[in-house]
């Protein structure tokens, strides 16, 4: 099934997405966290 294949690469590249950009958004949206810790 050609869906279920979409749907697995959707799927990882949502994952690699996260773990990339989480890191950044944190940063980006709580310095004063980053700071005070």
């Amino acid at each position: 099934m050609a869906i279920l294949q979409i749907l697995a690469v959707v799927l990882v590249a949502t994952g690699l997405l996260t773990l990339v950009g989480d890191p950044t958004q944190s940063r980006v949206k709580h310095p004063k966290r980053g700071s005070n810790v």
